[in-house]
């Protein structure tokens, strides 16, 4: 519990500024660490597929092929494959984030989801 024995005295301003300096440094490490592995990642996910399974997986989803095909579409289209074929609303969700969209708490609370997923399952 705090009290005058154990409270720390207050920094002064150089070691303020000192602390401040140090914190400045890591953040702007870390902050160049996740942007390195952000554009990697989208490097990778903007590569051409080769693999005949994965391309076939893109076609059974129904995206459309007129260009070529890259692993992002890929992705894309095995989430929505995976979550026709589980009924999955988290996979829906997770899809919904890839793409820069939020499901609502009232989509996902009056079945807007479930229900689109079971429309999804019907045209299988």
């Amino acid at each position: 519990m705090a009290n005058e024995q154990n409270l720390r005295p207050p920094f002064t301003p150089s070691q303020a500024r000192e602390y401040g300096k140090k914190g400045n440094i890591a953040s702007q490490a870390s902050k160049r660490r996740k942007k390195t592995i952000a554009e990697t990642l989208d490097k990778l996910l903007n590569e051409k597929i080769t693999d005949p399974k994965q391309l076939a997986v893109i076609k059974k989803s129904g995206m459309p092929l007129s260009k070529a095909p890259t692993y992002k579409d890929f992705l894309v289209a095995s989430t929505i494959m995976k979550s026709i074929k589980r009924g999955s609303v988290d996979d829906l969700e997770k899809l919904a984030a890839m793409i820069g969209e939020t499901v609502k708490d009232e989509q996902r609370e009056n079945g807007m989801l479930a229900d689109l997923i079971d429309g999804l399952k019907d045209e299988e």
